[in-house]
């Protein structure tokens, strides 16, 4: 078994903390953010990356991980999204090109995710699909005078733009 490092360890409290909200990243993105992070400190300190590392404690990761969960307040965790206003148009063929991102992006992620991780990648990205579809076919008998754009809440949108790296973001 190879030996955990000082990064493995800020990972899982950085994960911890991202669960507690009922919010799951991958390993490598959480990693790649605690890294940046730490070249951040060591920048601003003028110091090297293991001595910021030093500075940077697990209530400090934590902080970042809530600090993150502030910032996609947004994506409304937890409201219902199909209930939600729908006020952001997007014309029916980027809602074909989204649904199919995500569902290929699910099947990377669950390729890749360790088993006891599947269970909520799985769910995060299926409960995305479904809001999309369900919203989609909602809307199809309301948009006679437009079929070509379909309105979504905006909170949906930007779930989907976390799990799909088409729209810049990529979580």
């Amino acid at each position: 078994m190879p030996r955990r490092t000082w990064l493995d360890s800020k990972i899982d409290v950085f994960l911890e903390e991202l669960a507690a909200s009922s919010l799951h990243l991958d390993r490598q993105r959480a990693g790649e953010l605690i890294a940046g992070q730490v070249r951040a400190v060591a920048t601003l300190m003028r110091v090297t990356e293991a001595t910021a590392r030093n500075n940077l404690g697990d209530e400090i990761i934590k902080d970042l991980a809530r600090r993150m969960l502030f910032e996609i307040a947004g994506e409304r965790p937890g409201a219902d999204l199909i209930e939600a206003a729908r006020t952001v148009p997007l014309p029916l063929a980027l809602v074909g090109i989204t649904v199919a991102a995500l569902a290929e992006a699910m099947q990377v992620r669950a390729a890749n995710e360790p088993p006891d991780h599947l269970r909520d990648v799985i769910t995060t990205y299926a409960q995305t699909l479904s809001g999309l579809g369900q919203i989609t076919a909602d809307a199809a008998p309301r948009q006679a005078g437009n079929p070509a754009e379909i309105p979504f809440p905006p909170a949906l949108l930007r779930r989907a733009a976390c799990w799909v790296p088409i729209f810049g973001l990529s979580l």
